[in-house]
């Protein structure tokens, strides 16, 4: 068992709430890897991603609302475990709906970070944050935020202003795997594909589109190598 897995494997859940659920992924991953749990909601601000997630999941413990993390519908202090995964850098007010999970968190409820990073160490031409990168550009000319990944110690420095007591940090010790998944590879094609679509007309579309091809052709020869991500449990200070 991994530095990660043991971290989650310490913490009884209670009511969990997961912001920035996406497609039910990250909630379905603590439903298996925490030590246990009374119910796991998850929250989007995505209706598609929502009804997606709805249809991934059938756990009857769990459940997904559409909802904007940065104002969030629930009462102060009435969630036991408040998460979000690989998300912050998607947030446009990353410092506003961490303030919000503090607001619906319990005294001496677990918070949760998982945040994907980038480091200097693992940067290959095939490593994800390049395609991840072309992504977030081709959603900001779109006017959808979405920043470049930070490096772990931005992920710290940003969770160390908050008022948390007993931080615990753990990162996956493994190097990140290469994957040459052909699922995976169909999937960037016709992701990039519906980027084409989205930059017509936009500024500096022709550049986009060039570099998200070179992308792929590195993608396709060499496969992708996953970047590194750094997990985060604390406790709000009561």
């Amino acid at each position: 068992m991994n530095s990660v897995d043991r971290l989650f494997g310490e913490i009884s859940g209670g009511r969990v709430l997961d912001i920035a659920a996406g497609q039910g992924g990250s909630a379905g991953m603590m439903a298996e890897k925490l030590a246990d749990y009374e119910e796991i909601v998850g929250v989007d601000v995505s209706e598609e991603n929502i009804a997606k997630a709805k249809a991934n999941n059938k756990n009857e413990r769990t459940r997904f609302v559409a909802m904007d993390a940065s104002d969030l519908e629930f009462p102060e202090n009435c969630f036991d475990t408040v998460s979000v995964f690989n998300s912050l850098h998607h947030l446009e007010k990353p410092d506003r709906v961490l303030s919000e999970m503090l607001r619906v968190l319990k005294p001496e409820g677990h918070l949760i970070i998982g945040e994907v990073f980038q480091d200097q160490a693992t940067d290959y031409p095939n490593s994800q944050r390049h395609i991840h990168h072309w992504w977030a550009a081709v959603d900001r000319v779109n006017g959808v935020s979405h920043r470049e990944t930070m490096t772990r110690q931005e992920v710290l420095d940003m969770v160390g202003r908050l008022p948390l007591t007993g931080v615990k940090v753990a990162d996956h010790e493994e190097e990140p795997p290469v994957s040459r998944d052909e699922h995976m590879l169909r999937s960037l094609h016709e992701y990039y594909r519906r980027c084409l679509q989205r930059l017509e007309g936009k500024p500096a579309a022709e550049a986009l589109k060039e570099r998200g091809l070179e992308l792929l052709t590195i993608i396709d020869r060499d496969g992708v190598r996953w970047e590194k991500e750094v997990v985060v449990v604390a406790k709000k200070s009561a």
